[in-house]
């Protein structure tokens, strides 16, 4: 009997422990049992628009970390320290957040919590909502933290490349290079921080080279367009190790190979954009996306850019709307969501 009652104190014990632990992991940290953190949160009260709270950045930062700030101004309100609630894909995440988050208050009408550092993967689909009641009434405002957007036809002017400190010589190529083949500026800015970090001698395992990353089935496409421009048939053959090398000591150059020159690349990539856009405006494939609910424009043409247009047609065809959701393109999935965010946060906004 005495032996039953230790272990079921044990039993308790651990329960207590463990409950009392951080439990699943969200963006904004662990989420503790006892907290309420973790609970679906089903939003009841009446739902009123209000332009007296904001969140900034104003959309999502997928590809860094980034400072996270609710700003409320309270010039007409009752109450100087709004309730609040925050969920993470429609999980209570508030506890985690205030223990997390710093209050700042610049006047006694204008506060605003600041979560620095907040990581939101590419990888996956993050929805962020912020709750807020600023009288004892019970009626709540609701703000979406939404995901960034990006055309690739808008013309978006480049106005920041944070995190990156490109050579300018590069970015005045990326602008010029965009008006030319009506591409968004701050697209093909994107792109080439996704694909190189703006480094021009970058090679990847599938042996894509240079600013704008173009695979050797990219060349051929290119190069139907500028036969003229120069590939070292030695990449084909070479092992990544050795390009690498080779590049390093000048042995393969821009003279040899047209993706080594930071100005040819950027347009080879704004060509091979071209190249998807067209593809993607044959009737066929046209009347495919006006057909299939989330497959934009856009996001398709990136998608093709990095795992071909052959095999994300043959997903949205299979897929449907979920076409992004394939395993197979697990890697386009995580590439569009970084070339939206950098396109939409380099932009002017």
């Amino acid at each position: 009997m005495k032996k039953n009652y230790i272990a079921i104190l044990k039993l308790l014990s651990g329960m207590y422990l463990l409950a009392g632990c951080a439990g699943p992991i969200s963006p904004f940290g662990g989420l503790e049992v006892w907290s309420g953190d973790g609970q679906s949160f089903v939003f009841s009260s009446k739902e009123i628009p209000s332009s007296e709270f904001s969140l900034r950045p104003k959309r999502q930062v997928l590809h860094k970390a980034s400072d996270f700030k609710i700003e409320f101004n309270l010039n007409n309100q009752k109450k100087t320290n709004p309730r609040i609630k925050v969920t993470y894909n429609n999980k209570d995440v508030t506890n985690t957040f205030l223990k997390a988050a710093k209050l700042n208050q610049s006047s006694q009408k204008q506060i605003e919590y600041v979560f620095n550092k907040l990581r939101l993967k590419p990888d996956r689909r993050h929805s962020i909502d912020v709750y807020w009641s600023p009288n004892d009434d019970n009626v709540f405002s609701r703000l979406a933290y939404l995901p960034p957007v990006c055309s690739i036809s808008a013309t978006r002017s480049i106005a920041s490349t944070e995190p990156f400190k490109p050579n300018p010589e590069y970015i005045k190529s990326i602008k010029n290079t965009a008006t030319t083949y009506h591409i968004n500026p701050s697209l093909l800015a994107g792109l080439v921080a996704q694909e190189s970090g703006f480094n021009p001698a970058q090679v990847s395992t599938a042996k894509a080279i240079g600013l704008t990353q173009i695979t050797p089935i990219a060349d051929d496409e290119i190069k139907k367009v500028k036969p003229e421009w120069r590939s070292d048939p030695r990449i084909e053959k070479l092992s990544v190790t050795e390009i690498e090398n080779l590049i390093r000591r000048q042995e393969i150059s821009r003279q040899q190979d047209w993706r080594l020159d930071p100005q040819l690349a950027i347009e080879g990539g704004a060509l091979y954009l071209n190249y998807l856009m067209n593809y993607w405006s044959v009737e066929e494939n046209k009347a495919l996306l006006n057909s299939t609910p989330h497959a934009d424009r856009t996001g398709v043409i990136l998608a093709s850019y990095n795992s071909g247009a052959a095999r994300v047609k043959s997903k949205i065809k299979s897929n449907g709307e979920y076409w992004l959701e394939d395993d197979e393109l697990k890697e386009a999935f995580k590439y569009v969501n970084s070339v939206v965010s950098y396109c939409y946060h380099f932009s002017d906004q």
